[in-house]
């Protein structure tokens, strides 16, 4: 990774308005752990944007940023980032509705803004974003049944509802598991969503025994 992020750098030294390799630096920084160079790099790229003509990008941009400074812990600023990331994604999915990759990031966005809230404590603010996200990914799963990653992005939907909504828990973690449960049976899995299963089924087990306490 370091020399991969070495190259990467040399890059946009020769070219500066490459997108692909600022959001490069940016990932691998995050998975070295370098958030601060994380949060240069999404700077760096919306420097060399035209808000008016690389919409999708700018949008790219401001999330990563917002993950940096949630990883800096600046969460109020990284909210603030993912709701400037969604406004301009929920626009760019109106003006194309039939583009799905787009209607999968907005749905992406919306859940990172319920991830702030919900880390914020505003729960209400929370829920809603995430069934936001929900009906995005709902829709999705029923176009194509075929795309794993949007199968388990609903997966990923239940269980951050399954936080908020104590009540639903464990309808919500059956639904998910149903989903996961199908796939693998399908031998569409890959080794770390499996993992997911043994997870969610524990879940449901303490549940079952908490409720059984009350």
């Amino acid at each position: 990774m370091p020399k991969a992020l070495g190259l990467y750098q040399e890059a946009v030294g020769f070219q500066p308005n490459f997108p692909a390799a600022w959001r490069n630096i940016g990932s691998l920084a995050r998975k070295m752990g370098n958030s601060k160079l994380a949060l240069e790099a999404a700077q760096n790229l919306q420097k060399q944007l035209d808000p008016e003509v690389d919409t999708w990008w700018l949008a790219v941009a401001l999330s990563d940023e917002g993950d940096a400074r949630n990883a800096l812990g600046n969460n109020r600023t990284a909210l603030e980032k993912y709701r400037q990331a969604r406004a301009l994604l929920s626009q760019l999915a109106q003006i194309e509705p039939g583009n799905w990759d787009l209607q999968r990031d907005l749905s992406v966005s919306y859940e990172r803004v319920g991830d702030m809230h919900l880390k914020s404590g505003d729960n209400g603010a929370a829920l809603k974003a995430y069934q936001e996200s929900l009906a995005i990914r709902k829709k999705l799963a029923e176009l194509d049944p075929d795309m794993v990653e949007w199968q388990t992005d609903s997966v990923v939907s239940y269980f951050k509802l399954a936080q908020i909504l104590e009540d639903r828990q464990k309808d919500l973690l059956t639904d998910a598991l149903a989903i996961l449960y199908r796939l693998h049976r399908e031998n569409r899995l890959d080794y770390e969503k499996q993992q997911w299963i043994g997870m969610l089924e524990e879940l449901l087990q303490r549940r079952k025994f908490g409720a059984d306490k009350r």
